[in-house]
C-alpha cells in the first residue's frame, strides 16, 4: 500500500542550497541520532560502480510526523546541530531538484517502509509544483539497519567533496588539541576551516588553524554556513587560553585573528595566560640580547619609558604583546627592581595616563591617582 504526503515546500524553496548542503544534512542527522541512543551505530558507504551513497543508522526509525515542518527530536539539545525541524526535508527537496534519486528505507525487521520523493503539480495549491513523499508499506527491500538513506547519481567527485567537509569521514584528521569547547585542528589542510560537531560551516580568512566547535558553544542558522564572526573568534580565543604553548606565543606575536579576544577589555591579570606571558617576555628579551626590556607600542610611550626607567631598554611591540608581557610574573619582578628616576608629580601623572590609557581603570589605578594628586596639592 502506498500513501502520499504533500509537503508545503515548492520546488524553488532553499534555492541557495546545493548538493553538499543536502548531503551533510542527512549525514549530520544520522550522526546526531547515534549520540542520542546507545548502540545506534551510524555509517556512510559509497558504491562508485553504481554511484550510490548510503547513510545509515542501526536503530533509528523515521516517523511520518517527521515530514511536518517544525517537527524535531532535537529541540533544546545543545549536543546536536539541528534545531528547526526543517533540515532533512530541505535536503530531500534539494536532492530531488538536482535529480539525485533519494530512497529511504525505515522500520524494524520485516516492517520496513520505502519512502521516495518527487515534485507533483498540486491542484490543492493552484497547480504549484510541490515536494511529495510516497510511502510504500509493502516494500520487499530489507536492509539490516532500521534506517537506510540511499542516494543515487552521486559522482565520485561529489562524494570526495562531501567527505572533505565532514571530519567524521576523514581517515586522518591530523594533530589536534582538545578543549572544553571542542578541538583545535593543527593540520595545514584544516587552516581557517570552522566545523561544528564535525560539520564544515565556514572558512575564516587569515586564521592560522582550524576548529571543530561543539554546538553548545556556537549556534548556526538554518543554512549552516551563517555564523557570526565575533562568536567564532570569541570561542577560538577561549580555546587557546587552555593551551599555553609555543603556537600561542607565535599567534600573540602575529596578532592572529584566531585569538582576537584572548584578552578581553578590562582584564588586567589573566591567570590562564601566566605561562605564555613568561614565554613571550623571555622571547622578546632574547631578541634584544637579553637586555632588561620594557614593552611600549609607540614612540611617545618609548620616550616616557626611557625617562621613567633609565636602566631598562624600551622595546616597541604590538598591543597584545604589551598586555601579555605586563601579565608576566617574571616581568613584574624585574620592573620592581628597575631604578626609577625621581620625577615631578606632573610627569608621574603623564606616566600614569600613558599606562592606563584605553584600559578600564581599576581601584588600584584610582589609588595611584589619589597619591599623585595629594602630592600636587602639597
Amino acid at each position: 500500500m502506498k500513501q502520499k504526503f504533500e509537503l508545503t515546500l515548492t520546488s524553488k524553496y532553499a534555492a541557495e542550497w546545493g548538493i553538499q548542503d543536502a548531503l551533510r544534512e542527512f549525514m549530520q542527522n544520522c550522526y546526531d541520532q547515534s549520540k542520542k541512543q546507545e548502540g545506534n551505530d551510524w555509517g556512510v558507504h559509497y558504491d562508485k560502480d553504481t554511484q550510490s551513497l548510503f547513510i545509515t543508522n542501526k536503530k533509528s526509525v523515521l516517523k511520518k510526523q517527521s515530514l511536518l515542518l517544525g517537527y524535531t527530536t532535537k529541540q533544546d539539545d545543545d549536543e546536536t546541530i539541528g534545531q528547526f525541524g526543517e533540515g532533512y526535508k530541505i535536503a530531500l527537496l534539494v536532492l530531488t531538484r538536482l535529480e539525485k534519486t533519494v530512497t529511504i528505507y525505515t522500520g524494524e525487521a520485516n516492517k520496513k517502509e520505502e519512502w521516495s520523493s518527487r515534485f507533483v503539480t498540486s491542484k490543492r495549491y493552484n497547480y504549484e509544483k510541490i515536494l511529495t513523499v510516497f510511502v510504500d508499506t509493502d516494500t520487499k527491500q530489507n536492509y539490516d539497519n532500521n534506517l537506510t538513506i540511499k542516494i543515487d547519481n552521486i559522482t565520485e567527485d561529489e562524494y570526495n567533496d562531501f567527505t572533505s567537509r565532514v571530519l567524521h569521514l576523514q581517515k586522518d584528521v591530523g594533530e589536534f588539541l582538545t578543549c572544553s569547547e571542542g578541538e583545535i585542528l593543527l593540520g595545514e589542510k584544516h587552516k581557517g576551516k570552522i566545523y561544528v560537531n564535525g560539520l564544515y560551516v565556514s572558512k575564516i580568512k587569515d586564521f592560522l588553524f582550524g576548529y571543530d566547535i561543539k554546538p553548545a558553544y556556537l549556534k548556526i542558522g538554518r543554512d549552516r554556513n551563517l555564523v557570526d564572526s565575533f562568536d567564532i573568534q570569541f570561542q577560538t580565543s577561549r580555546m587557546w587560553k587552555q593551551h599555553n604553548n609555543e603556537k600561542l606565543a607565535i599567534m600573540i606575536s602575529a596578532q592572529s585573528p584566531d585569538i582576537k579576544y584572548i584578552w578581553l577589555p578590562g582584564e588586567e591579570n589573566v591567570e590562564e595566560l601566566k605561562t605564555v606571558s613568561d614565554d613571550v617576555y623571555e622571547e622578546i628579551k632574547k631578541e634584544n640580547e637579553d637586555k632588561d626590556i620594557y614593552p611600549v607600542t609607540n614612540q611617545e610611550e618609548y620616550n616616557m619609558a626611557k625617562e621613567a626607567y633609565p636602566s631598562a631598554t624600551p622595546v616597541i611591540v604590538n598591543e597584545l604583546q604589551k598586555k601579555v608581557i605586563n601579565n608576566s610574573e617574571k616581568f613584574k619582578e624585574k620592573v620592581a627592581s628597575y631604578k626609577k628616576e625621581e620625577t615631578s608629580p606632573i610627569k608621574e601623572y603623564e606616566l600614569w595616563k600613558n599606562k592606563y590609557m584605553g584600559e578600564r581603570v581599576y581601584q588600584t589605578a584610582f589609588r595611584e591617582l589619589d597619591d599623585i594628586i595629594e602630592r600636587i596639592m602639597k
